[in-house]
């Protein structure tokens, strides 16, 4: 396959990844030389038989008329699409850095900072899908990508694939799902895609959730056989992410649950509110109270921390004593006693005082 020129313009050079619908090259387009990412369906993917491949290459056009109509700087760009001896492609703005499902796989989990922003991107790709009559259906880390650091780390969606006009058009082919399976990626469908129900722009929002909360925690909101994520999607909440890491804000869980909100009414009514509350959380910048120790917290010796450079010596104290260590202390000067506690050790020391003389009065 590489090597290949379909068309003969887009000249195929590294196989970037693979999915269902087929395979997804770095290109050169020897017309405008410049290099593009290119999406070929490859017909032994396209399903069972003839009626199946037929179907998914209607998919695969419809793909392209979806993604072309959309403009905005989170979306990355179509640029062309034809069929090469009888496979379609899809011509793309190469994005040059990772999508979100390796930056997990690299990292396991992601700093809040990085997570919220990267959320807020997909609110501007969604919102303007959606103004447009477009339902992603499909948002799913590996379908954001993040753009390197000359590109600022800006979240990129990708792969409207499965994307489903929300106004029906009367040009638009019929097409089914397969043995009636709805389409999309398990762990993150939201319920009234498994009921086949309709869906609107609040089912990308459920999406988003679960990928906001795998980006906290590492993992999904829910794992196990297909079965049972399904049984979950329908039926359970999933656990705060700040169960898994205690430094979130409450505001951070109020959000991944209200975006999961099984009935879509009570989630965000569109991706306009949903940036919004993002940047709420974002510019409020919550943080817990430091910890307190457990009763039968391990204690720790308490050496103190370097001083910084620009501070003021700290007297020396002993070691000796063991204490909980506190993550968030920081070396201060000490304070003098309290004025009562003063007066207290004085007045016990002049009794000792007297105690001793008198017993020297005695034995002379």
């Amino acid at each position: 396959m590489r090597g290949r020129r379909l068309n003969g313009r887009y000249e195929l050079l590294e196989l970037l990844g693979a999915g269902g619908m087929g395979e997804v090259w770095r290109a050169r387009d020897h017309q405008l030389e410049r290099e593009v990412a290119v999406k070929l369906l490859v017909p032994q993917r396209g399903g069972a038989g003839e009626a199946g491949r037929e179907e998914m290459a209607a998919r695969f056009r419809r793909e392209a008329r979806s993604a072309a109509a959309l403009d905005s700087p989170h979306i990355v760009a179509v640029h062309d699409h034809g069929a090469d001896e009888g496979s379609p492609f899809l011509v793309m703005a190469l994005v040059h850095g990772s999508s979100l499902h390796e930056v997990l796989r690299d990292t396991g989990r992601v700093p809040l900072g990085d997570a919220l922003r990267w959320t807020a991107d997909v609110c501007r790709a969604l919102e303007t899908a959606h103004a447009a009559g477009v339902v992603h259906r499909d948002i799913k880390p590996a379908n954001i990508m993040v753009e390197d650091a000359e590109g600022a780390g800006r979240a990129k969606v990708v792969d409207f694939g499965i994307a489903k006009f929300t106004e029906a058009r009367a040009t638009d082919p019929q097409l089914t799902t397969t043995g009636g399976v709805p389409f999309g990626s398990v762990l993150y469908m939201a319920p009234e895609q498994f009921r086949q129900e309709r869906v609107d722009g609040r089912t990308d929002l459920y999406a988003l959730g679960c990928v906001l909360y795998e980006l906290l925690v590492g993992r999904p909101p829910y794992t196990g056989s297909a079965a049972g994520v399904m049984f979950n999607h329908l039926h359970d909440v999933p656990l705060r992410p700040s169960r898994a890491r205690p430094e979130l804000p409450p505001s951070v869980d109020r959000l991944v649950l209200t975006l999961m909100a099984r009935v879509p009414a009570d989630r965000p009514p569109n991706a306009g509110e949903a940036l919004a509350r993002v940047r709420e959380v974002t510019d409020t910048g919550e943080r817990r109270p430091a910890p307190r120790p457990p009763a039968d917290a391990p204690l720790e010796p308490a050496d103190s921390p370097p001083e910084p450079a620009d501070s003021p010596p700290v007297p020396a104290v002993s070691t000796a004593r063991r204490v909980w260590r506190d993550p968030d202390w920081t070396p201060t000067r000490l304070r003098p006693m309290p004025t009562g506690r003063r007066h207290t050790g004085l007045i016990a020391f002049t009794i000792v005082c007297l105690l001793i003389v008198g017993t020297i009065a005695l034995r002379g």
